[in-house]
């Protein structure tokens, strides 16, 4: 009976101490991968709450009716995406230049890589940080259908 007694307390001594091994590596493995995602350039605060102003809103608008036609091109059988979004956040530099593009509800990869890229391309001929505000950051919700191909 002491046998089993003392089998018992070495099995729950080992056994505590693995638990207790892997706690300890799981939160030193967690603090390294947070450090790793803080140092990243590529990642952005995603803003809460978001209001636009009046500028912002209407370089918003221009942006929107540029990208949305352009986004599927000239298909019209576009019944299942009417009322969908793609929403995006826009971080200008200092310079007013693009920093990020950050897609926050997408719709698939394509889609949200031609978003991306037309948002790019829209401001190569038209400054959107000069417009809306150096050093900002901007959030919109690009139609994926033009308002001419809403059927009711």
């Amino acid at each position: 009976m002491k046998k089993l007694t003392f089998l018992f307390a070495l099995l729950l001594t080992i056994g505590t101490q693995n638990l207790i091994a892997q706690v300890a590596y799981a939160a030193t493995n967690q603090k390294e991968s947070m450090v790793q995602t803080n140092t990243d350039p590529n990642q952005v605060e995603i803003l809460t709450n978001f209001k636009a102003t009046k500028q912002q809103r209407k370089a918003i608008k221009k942006i929107n009716k540029y990208v949305t036609p352009r986004i599927l091109g000239r298909v019209t059988h576009t019944a299942g995406l009417v009322g969908k979004t793609v929403k995006a956040q826009i971080n200008f530099g200092a310079n007013g230049a693009i920093e990020a593009i950050t897609i926050i509800d997408g719709m698939g990869e394509k889609i949200d890589a031609k978003v991306t890229k037309l948002i790019k391309e829209y401001d190569q001929k038209q400054a959107i940080g000069k417009a809306v505000g150096n050093a900002t950051a901007i959030q919109l919700n690009v139609p994926l259908v033009s308002k001419k191909y809403f059927v009711n």
